[in-house]
């Protein structure tokens, strides 16, 4: 019985740990992830409006937008995360002060990286050739 607990403790504090060390831990598995880094007013509103017109697009792929632009501004349909989570995955996915959009894929792997703009059909183009996408498509039908 103590090593059922022991290890059911270990278990505990490890996936702690990792939640802890992964701001994108949460999703893994659930959610295809856009990191994205939008300084300039521009490439927000560009995005907002590509976010706003390929929504079903989006949703069907299980795709959400992490904004980690540093000066806290939200751009409609992103999830913003704590400001010690932001900088945490800016440091891991290298990310400086040019617009910047990473793709994560369900196994929480980068998959893409985009400069200046967001070009969501290229993204999308991508994610339908994965493993993962093409089950799901089949699941779909």
């Amino acid at each position: 019985m103590k090593v059922f607990v022991s290890c059911a403790v270990l278990l505990f504090v490890a996936s702690v740990m990792e939640a802890n060390a992964n701001p994108l831990a949460d999703y893994k598995w659930k959610n295809r992830i856009i990191v994205a880094s939008m300084p300039d007013g521009k490439e927000q509103r560009e995005a907002a409006a590509g976010l706003k017109q390929k929504k079903a697009g989006i949703l069907d792929r299980d795709l959400i937008v992490i904004d980690v632009t540093p000066k806290r501004m939200r751009t409609s349909g992103t999830i913003r995360l704590s400001r010690q989570a932001t900088e945490e995955l800016r440091e891991r996915l290298s990310i400086g002060d040019a617009p910047v959009f990473v793709l994560i894929g369900k196994d929480g792997g980068v998959k893409s990286r985009q400069s200046s703009s967001l070009n969501l059909e290229k993204f999308f183009a991508l994610i339908d050739t994965m493993p993962m996408r093409k089950e799901e498509m089949r699941k779909n039908r």
